[in-house]
């Protein structure tokens, strides 16, 4: 029997087996040459072209479906054309055909891609798998209603509750975080913001500065962050960096004579801020005057002012450079070595009198003010007591004799000095051996040089002595209380007692006798 022989009798056959088949059909049913012919139902997806086979199976080439797949799967046929996603990147499925892959007509529950995710190049797709995400499961991102190209690339689709930003920073996450982990090997490069990180502020954690989970508009202002360590509480407004560095918050770089207008010298170098800053919360300015500081160090209470510089500088408060020779009374002598407040005790910069001795040495003065105050006349610095330059003799009684030698006291007993009397008697009249009968010129007789030596010319007189009578002592003659002048010149007057005649030949004895020897008789007519 011939092969056509029995193709001939199948196919008269069938055709008589569909026309006994046909009028069995249910009325509500259309008969459908498609599904009479069909090689076997479709999966569940194509299962409504069940009888549009020339949906899939065009006219043109019965070898490929892959042009009417295409054409409905418009996505991926953007894939392909595109190069991209799994179908415009894997190897041969540009020029493959479909059902190399995707078979049909296996019944309902069939699969169309018969494949294994364990072996499966994620590579190939638009999501390459790196870091964490290589240990994901498909499940993980590949929801079970959604097609396995329909997942979502964006890292906030998966990572979304795991968003410590709360959406604030966009879903460009890749732009910061990898795929190794989440919180590790931040890459992102804050040197590309508006505030490069610089000192503590590298190894700062973001939470630190972004307290609000935001990042964009964070205020770059030291102050945002550092409000609660500024003990100057904002007073010295929010420029923290014109002093303070990023390295150590308390190491400054604060130019106290540029910025302070105070420049800082001697010891003022090393005093701690808050020695003079002790109220940094003050927003009133410290005064740049000493006693602003050293107030409770003025041993002076004040009474010097405030312009301590004139005597002291910052090397040492109790070394003083005020030059005393600059005022109106220059040291000298003593002077030097005597504390300030030893004639200051008061006011320093107040005038003392215009330098009057008595004004500090009127207590030690032993005249008791008779002097006046201008002791230097007589004084000198050197020493109180020692060093008297005072000349007597510019007074009206100069010093001559034994007088040069007497202590002051002997004559200015009193210690008054003015208007000492200058009289012989006024100092000897005690000791006058004539007990004043000879008057109060002393100096008649006798000098300064001694008391005994006296140079009195009697022949000076209306009696010279003659004879005998310059033999004789003065108080032969001279009686006490008896002044030299009314003292008698006639021979009667010392010689009565002596007179032989008995007074009969008168007084006037020289008549006979001469000076020589009484007894020796001279008449002259």
């Amino acid at each position: 029997m011939s092969m056509w022989f029995t193709l001939t009798r199948i196919l008269v056959q069938g055709g008589l087996l569909m026309l006994l088949i046909m009028p069995l059909a249910p009325a509500t049913q259309a008969f459908s040459w498609e599904a009479l012919f069909s090689p076997g139902a479709l999966s569940q997806p194509h299962q409504k072209l069940d009888e549009k086979c020339a949906d899939c199976h065009g006219e043109q080439d019965k070898k490929t479906t892959t042009p009417q797949c295409l054409a409905c799967h418009k996505k991926v046929a953007t894939d392909v054309r595109n190069k991209t996603g799994y179908h415009g990147r894997a190897p041969g499925i540009a020029t493959g055909d479909c059902k190399a892959c995707h078979t049909e007509h296996k019944g309902r529950d069939h699969r169309l891609l018969d494949w294994n995710p364990a072996t499966f190049n994620h590579s190939q797709t638009d999501f390459r798998l790196t870091g964490a995400h290589s240990d994901a499961t498909c499940g993980g991102c590949h929801k079970q209603d959604k097609l396995w190209r329909e997942a979502p690339h964006a890292c906030v689709s998966c990572h979304e509750d795991q968003d410590v930003h709360d959406g604030k920073q966009g879903k460009k996450c890749e732009s910061c975080h990898n795929a190794r982990g989440w919180s590790r090997n931040v890459r992102f490069d804050h040197d590309k913001t508006r505030f490069h990180l610089k000192g503590a502020h590298k190894t700062a954690a973001c939470g630190a500065c972004h307290t609000d989970k935001r990042y964009a508009q964070t205020p770059r202002e030291c102050a945002a962050c550092h409000r609660k360590d500024d003990r100057h509480t904002g007073i010295l407004g929010t420029r923290c960096d014109s002093c303070h560095n990023t390295q150590k918050w308390s190491q400054t770089r604060f130019d106290h004579t540029r910025d302070g207008h105070f420049r800082l010298e001697g010891v003022h170098q090393n005093v701690a801020c808050k020695t003079c800053h002790t109220r940094p919360t003050s927003a009133k300015p410290l005064p740049k005057t000493c006693i602003g500081c050293h107030q409770s160090d003025d041993i002076h209470a004040g009474a010097n002012g405030t312009r301590c510089d004139t005597c002291h500088d910052t090397r040492k408060w109790s070394q003083a450079k005020f030059d005393h020779s600059q005022t109106r009374f220059r040291l000298t002598g003593a002077h030097k070595d005597v504390r300030c407040e030893a004639c200051h005790a008061g006011d320093v910069h107040a005038p003392l009198g215009g330098g009057a001795c008595a004004l500090c040495h009127g207590k030690a003065d032993p005249h008791q003010g008779r002097l006046g105050q201008d002791c230097k006349q007589c004084h000198s610095t050197r020493n109180w007591r020692s060093g008297i330059r005072f000349d007597h003799a510019l007074t009206g009684f100069p010093l001559l004799g034994l007088h040069e030698l007497a202590d002051c006291q002997a004559c200015h007993a009193d210690s008054t000095f003015t208007r000492t009397p200058d009289t012989c008697k006024d100092c000897h009249g005690k000791k006058d051996p004539h007990k004043g009968s000879m008057g109060e010129a002393c100096e008649g007789c006798h000098t300064p040089a001694d008391w005994t030596f006296w140079r009195f010319d009697h022949d000076q007189t209306d009696f010279p002595l003659t004879g005998a009578h310059a033999q004789k002592v003065c108080d032969s003659c001279h009686t006490p209380g008896t002044p030299a002048s009314e003292t008698p010149v006639l021979c009667g007057a010392c010689h009565e007692q002596d007179d032989v005649h008995r007074g009969e030949f008168g007084q006037t004895c020289d008549t006979c006798h001469s000076t020589r020897q009484f007894t020796d008789v001279e008449m002259r007519r």
